[in-house]
């Protein structure tokens, strides 16, 4: 072969190897290969700019981020959601899901305006939070919270989308009652309009509603949401509440809020509580604001009674399970009797709201076979449980599946659930493995009982 025609097929084969090359730094930037090249004549300079790209620059570089940004977070829609009060996902904005690694921040972790120990701490995390991370220096990671970015020391190796106590985590027991983080309540009052502050039963209330009847009516519920609860579950929160509520007129100003709360900014809710902190807005009809009402206080009594560290069929669906309660004219909570209500809308139609649409909600999922098989939604982690389409569903069959083992008219579910609840407050696992040694029941068998009965809540 010729000089000519083998001319060619060499040049093919460097560039296949160069591209080659290329695509291996690019996956290694920190290797030492690299290192060394900046030493180099000619191409030292590309490869300094080529570690910096893909690396971040060094601490004390002209590129190094010296201060905290701020950037923008989406707002959400209507339907109905909740973060929890422990352990939470907490998501990033819709365009950035899935785009950017993500690490677990651990609660009370110090975020600084620069990755060294010394540098100011603008704010620290009230949750266990899962964090979108943009740069790392060593055990530094910049990340993005609560639409701002700073810097977090993790020490040892972190997988970025695994819990620290892992899937199936034990809570470390019930928590007393924190006060609301100071900065995340400042911010929310600043958002107020003509503030005047009362209280809702035992907590601290800031809102700019008018006083009145509607006021009156959520302090009795508010009063009797702790006492409901302890005779419903069989277990006793300890210390005394001393979080406050954060109550908005406008559901706009409520938005407002939301979009700077990191854990819940892209997620449909109506309320949402954090940091010792509820929030909810009032626009809407009364019974739902009722109902958001008493599934957000119940967070804080899970963490209270249960722990701040429960998978999410538990936490929400206990949260759900006693908004679903039926309330009287005269605003005492009954957690027994299934609540909601059927509203004509003309003619022969009618829209239901409360645990009765729920009811009927799930009973439509069984008879199409979109139902979660229980010990799935029990195995759920809350990724899959809050960021998935179906979270409705999940919300609504793992309230009523509580519903079921505790008003199935069966003492012995009842009882062993309970016996499950003091079990987790005691140290036990949450896990499906020990609610079914607790039920000492078979899955298959045990849904069958929860779809016949089902088919009766959603008769009403």
């Amino acid at each position: 072969m010729s000089r000519s025609s083998t001319g060619p097929w060499l040049r093919l084969l460097l560039l296949v190897a160069a591209l080659a090359g290329f695509a291996w730094l690019t996956r290694h930037p920190d290797a030492p290969i690299v290192a060394r090249a900046e030493e180099w004549p000619v191409v030292g300079g590309l490869a300094a700019r080529f570690r910096e790209a893909y690396l971040g620059p060094e601490e004390g570089s002209p590129g190094a981020s010296s201060g905290v940004s701020s950037g923008a977070i989406g707002t959400a829609g209507e339907e109905v959601a909740s973060s929890s009060s422990g352990v939470v996902f907490v998501p990033a904005d819709p365009d950035e899901v899935g785009a950017r690694p993500r690490v677990w921040v651990p609660e009370g972790t110090a975020v600084r305006a620069e990755p060294r120990p010394a540098s100011r701490a603008w704010v620290t995390t009230t949750a266990t939070a899962n964090l979108p991370w943009l740069e790392r220096r060593g055990e530094w990671f910049r990340v993005r919270i609560r639409g701002r970015e700073g810097w977090v020391h993790l020490p040892g190796p972190r997988k970025s989308l695994e819990p620290p106590l892992g899937r199936e985590a034990v809570p470390p027991g019930p928590l007393p009652g924190r006060e609301a983080d100071p900065e995340r309540l400042a911010v929310a009052r600043a958002l107020m309009r003509e503030e005047r502050t009362a209280t809702l039963g035992p907590y601290p209330l800031y809102t700019d509603l008018d006083a009145g009847p509607f006021l009156e009516r959520l302090d009795r519920i508010a009063t009797g949401v702790e006492s409901a609860y302890r005779l419903r579950y069989g277990v006793d929160p300890v210390g005394h509440p001393r979080e406050a509520i954060v109550l908005y007129r406008l559901q706009a100003d409520y938005r407002a809020f939301q979009a700077g709360e990191e854990e819940v900014a892209d997620l449909p809710a109506t309320g949402h509580t954090g940091g010792g902190l509820v929030a909810l807005h009032a626009a809407g009809p009364g019974s739902e604001i009722e109902s958001t009402l008493v599934h957000e206080l119940a967070h804080l009594l899970n963490r209270r009674a249960v722990g701040p560290a429960l998978p999410p069929w538990l936490d929400e669906g206990l949260a759900d399970d006693l908004a679903h309660g039926r309330i009287t004219d005269g605003g005492r909570l009954l957690p027994e009797r299934l609540g909601g209500e059927t509203v004509p809308i003309g003619g022969h139609r009618v829209e239901r709201h409360g645990g009765i649409a729920a009811a009927i909600f799930v009973d439509t999922a069984f008879g199409t076979g979109r139902q979660v098989p229980l010990p799935d939604l029990l195995a759920m982690d809350h990724e899959s449980f809050v960021r998935s389409d179906d979270r409705q569903l999940h919300y609504a069959e793992s309230a009523l599946f509580i519903r079921f083992l505790l008003s199935s008219g069966d003492p012995a579910l009842a009882d062993a659930f309970r016996r499950f609840l003091r079990g987790v407050a005691a140290g036990g696992p949450p896990s499906p493995g020990a609610l079914g040694a607790a039920l000492g029941v078979d899955w298959r068998p045990l849904e069958m009982r929860f779809r016949a009965w089902l088919r009766l809540a959603a008769s009403g």
